[in-house]
C-alpha cells in the first residue's frame, strides 16, 4: 500500500504529485464535486484511484468542457491525462497542472457521491 496518502495532510492535487509519478499521471475521473476555496466555489475532479482531487482552473475547466460537454455529470468515467507545465504565478515560474483528455468513456456513468442516478429515460406509456 501507497502510504504518501497518509503522509500529506493536502486533500487536493498538487503538482508534487504529479512529479512524483514522474510529470505525467494518466486517471479516470470518478466524479465533481464544487469545493469552497478562499476565492470563492471551484469545481474540483475527484478520481478513481487514491489520488487527491484535483481543483480546476479556467484552462483546465475549458479543455474538460470542449472534450466531454458542458456538464460535468458527463466527464464521470473518462480517462485523462494530467501533466506539468511552466507557469508564470505573481511574477514567478511556478510547476502547474493541465489536463490532456485521452477517450470518452462508453461506459454507464456511476452515480456522483452524494447524487442521484439520472432518471431522464423515456418511459413508454
Amino acid at each position: 500500500m501507497r502510504v504518501q496518502k497518509y503522509l500529506s495532510a493536502s486533500t487536493f492535487m498538487s503538482p508534487g504529485h504529479v512529479e512524483e509519478a514522474g510529470g505525467e499521471l494518466t486517471v479516470t475521473i470518478l466524479d465533481t464535486e464544487e469545493v469552497e476555496l478562499r476565492d470563492g466555489p471551484k469545481l474540483m475532479l475527484n478520481f478513481e484511484d487514491e489520488h487527491p482531487g484535483l481543483v480546476l482552473n479556467q484552462t483546465n475547466l475549458r479543455a474538460l468542457a470542449k472534450s466531454f460537454g458542458g456538464d460535468s455529470d458527463d466527464w464521470c468515467g473518462n480517462t485523462i491525462q494530467l501533466f506539468l507545465v511552466d507557469v508564470d504565478f505573481h511574477g514567478e515560474m511556478k510547476k502547474g497542472i493541465r489536463i490532456r483528455p485521452l477517450q470518452r468513456s462508453s461506459a454507464p456513468r456511476p452515480v456522483p457521491r452524494g447524487g442521484k442516478p439520472d432518471l431522464d429515460d423515456a418511459i413508454p406509456f
